[in-house]
């Protein structure tokens, strides 16, 4: 990927689209970017915090270390989503997760150094990155709230709203494919495969998403949203209990 084409994709999406200018300018300054294969790791939890990593295309692996659990795939990050922020907060600092390409992926990488710099130029460059900590806050607030969900279906199609979101560039589109099997996203929604694939053809018979092998296609965004929200519910009373 050229480094025009990845300036202007995190610059479009995500939280640096949001910051100022010359903030984002004096970022990407100097800023490197690299190419990640299938399965290539890009760090793991407990390495130190060298460096700021903006996904500018394809789809990382986000997985935690759990002490009961072990490792745990907790996120799948698309174009636009920024990874480290923890860099800037001090050079004793290590990841909290490991990161992983799921596909041929490109970013853009900013090291310790860099930013160190920007800070002692302009100390209030900080509030920046702490916004970026707030933001990664909100979506795992938002992920408590869909997982704490009892009935499963409403569970299914928050989480696909939510990983869906995170896809779009723009309001334009009109399918939104996410790249995740059935056993990734049950992970995600703490379902069985089994409700899954119950709750997925459910949707797929309404006419909402499309689902294939590796993939689940969401076929019509606003739909998804109106059933999430207990709109729209052609469900019949078995499918209903089925899927609680």
């Amino acid at each position: 990927m050229k480094k025009s084409e990845a300036f202007e994709t995190v610059s479009t999406l995500g939280w640096l689209s949001k910051q100022p200018t010359a903030f984002r300018k004096r970022l990407l300054d100097d800023a490197r970017v690299r190419s990640f294969e299938p399965g290539q790791a890009l760090f793991e939890a407990g390495d130190p915090a060298h460096s700021l990593v903006g996904l500018t295309s394809g789809t990382f692996e986000v997985a935690l270390d759990h002490p009961q659990f072990h490792m745990q795939l907790v996120h799948i990050a698309r174009p636009g989503t920024w990874l480290g922020q923890a860099t800037a907060y001090g050079n004793d600092l290590t990841r909290s997760v490991s990161v992983r390409a799921k596909i041929k992926s490109s970013a853009i990488v900013i090291s310790r150094q860099k930013i160190e710099a920007m800070i002692e130029e302009d100390p209030l460059c900080l509030r920046y990155f702490a916004l970026l900590s707030e933001l990664h806050l909100h979506e795992c607030l938002r992920a408590i709230a869909e997982l704490s969900q009892r009935d499963s279906f409403g569970k299914v199609c928050a989480r696909l709203i939510s990983l869906g979101v995170s896809l779009v560039r723009g309001s334009n589109a009109k399918t939104i494919e996410i790249p995740v099997t059935h056993d990734e996203f049950a992970g995600l929604c703490g379902i069985s495969r089994k409700t899954l694939e119950r709750v997925l053809g459910e949707l797929k018979q309404i006419g909402v998403i499309d689902v294939h092998y590796r993939s689940i296609t969401i076929l019509d965004l606003k739909k998804l949203s109106a059933i999430a929200a207990g709109d729209n519910l052609p469900r019949s009373a078995g499918s209903q209990a089925a899927a609680s």
